[in-house]
């Protein structure tokens, strides 16, 4: 019986970076800042970081709570991307051909 062997977190990453073709820095972290701030308008949208009434702390409040969806927003993107950052890169990696 043969058991089925499951790579280490290191190996798989390792793994992962080698098959990961190799990026301009500048443009990437661009492509990421733009997913970011598209996510960050979703997430607004959808009532995230909303000041509830009941506790009223006026402008400050706003600001900071607008602040928060874009660190949320920056998070979600380093974390899990949602494929937008890549499909920014290529369009701007074929624009640059």
């Amino acid at each position: 019986m043969i058991s089925s062997v499951t790579p280490s977190p290191l190996a798989a990453a390792a793994t992962k970076a080698a098959e990961t073709p190799q990026r301009d820095p500048l443009m990437w972290e661009q492509a990421k800042a733009f997913e970011a701030q598209f996510l960050s308008e979703m997430l607004k949208l959808a009532d995230l970081g909303k000041t509830p009434e009941a506790f009223g702390g006026g402008l400050g409040e706003d600001a900071f709570a607008a602040m928060m969806v874009d660190e949320y927003a920056s998070a979600m993107v380093e974390k899990n991307s949602f494929g937008l950052a890549e499909k920014v890169y290529e369009s701007m990696a074929e624009r640059l051909k």
